[in-house]
């Protein structure tokens, strides 16, 4: 083999190397930045209720606890009622009450109301 090869396939090696590595800090930063705002919001945000129109696995799980896709109709007294989609980690034992038809309580951004979390 070739030291021109050799150099080629270690180089090659490196770059896939640091593709994988930058892909997942990325996806680790985006993931503890959503837990850490939506930890945020449960603190701060407004109180409202949410109707579940539909939910869906994401396919990503976090500590076993399955992350979902909500299509939510929000309802708060400071912005009346309105649609919204996202997405929460949802506990194994809180799957029971995060099911299509039901209510649950949110707290809505101030800031933004279509960022919105489950407050259970």
């Amino acid at each position: 083999m070739g030291m021109g090869l050799m150099v080629v396939m270690i180089g090659g090696s490196l770059l896939i190397t640091f593709v994988v590595v930058g892909f997942s800090a990325y996806m680790f930063y985006k993931v503890f930045k959503k837990m850490g705002d939506t930890s945020r919001l449960r603190q701060t945000g407004l109180p409202g209720t949410a109707q579940i129109l539909s939910l869906s696995d994401t396919g990503m799980t976090i500590n076993d606890n399955p992350q979902v896709a909500l299509s939510l109709t929000v309802t708060s007294p400071h912005h009346g009622s309105y649609q919204v989609q996202t997405t929460s980690i949802i506990s194994r034992l809180s799957i029971p009450r995060v099911q299509p038809g039901m209510s649950v309580p949110v707290k809505i951004d101030p800031q933004n109301p279509m960022n919105v979390v489950l407050d259970i």
